[in-house]
This record gives structure tokens, C-alpha cells and sequence, in this order.
């Protein structure tokens, strides 16, 4: 592998572990909400391990990391807010690029948004 393998694959992680589906599974099957390196062992990575899905998956980590250091040094109220929408819409992207790789059925990807909804 690369540095810039690693550095992708690093970064596919990332984007996982900030997924509401990860934190879905986190949340109900660990007793502590603090991060453990056996619980983290312990998440199931996705079955699919297409480098170009993963790929993707860190190119939107990528744009995601990029946006939040322009929402951190913008001096603008109001430039910080469409930052902060580009933000959003880009976790809903992962988000469902997350489904996509566990293979979750709609319904399934629906049940976890209702109760990450709740969890908040």
C-alpha cells in the first residue's frame, strides 16, 4: 500500500465512524458512550470492500474537512451559514453512501435516521 492508500482508507474510516448508522450501532451495543478500542474492533466494517466505494466515501470526507476549516475562518455570520448548509447536506450524502455500503434496505436506512433523530 501507498501513503496515499493509507491516507484513503483513513479517511473511509473516518467518514464511517461519523455515520449515523455507526453511531446507531455504537449507541445500542456498547454499554458506555465513551470510544473503547475493543468496541471499535468490535463494529462491523462493510461487507463491500469496493476500493472505488470507499473512494468515494473519502472524497466526501475530503469536501466535508475542507468546508468545516472555511466555516472555522470565516469572518462572515452569514457565509459561515451556507458553509454550514454545504456541511449538512454532505453528512446526509455520507450518510446514505453509508447505507449503500452495509447494503441497507430503505426501510432499514429509515429506521436508523428516525432514531438517530431521537437520540439527539
Amino acid at each position: 500500500l501507498s501513503p496515499e492508500d493509507d491516507l484513503r482508507a483513513l479517511k473511509s474510516l473516518l467518514g464511517l465512524l461519523n455515520s449515523k448508522l455507526l453511531r446507531y450501532l455504537y449507541v445500542r451495543h456498547f454499554v458506555t458512550i465513551d470510544v473503547l478500542k475493543n468496541a471499535l474492533l468490535a463494529l462491523p466494517l462493510p461487507p463491500d470492500r469496493d476500493v472505488e466505494a470507499l473512494s468515494e466515501l473519502a472524497r466526501l470526507v475530503d469536501q466535508r474537512l475542507v468546508l468545516q476549516r472555511e466555516v472555522d475562518t470565516a469572518a462572515n455570520p452569514h457565509m459561515r451559514a451556507v458553509l454550514q448548509r454545504q456541511i449538512d447536506a454532505l453528512k446526509r450524502k455520507t450518510d446514505k453512501h453509508v447505507y449503500e455500503l452495509y447494503g441497507l434496505t430503505s426501510d432499514e436506512s429509515l429506521a436508523v435516521e428516525k432514531a438517530c433523530v431521537e437520540d439527539d
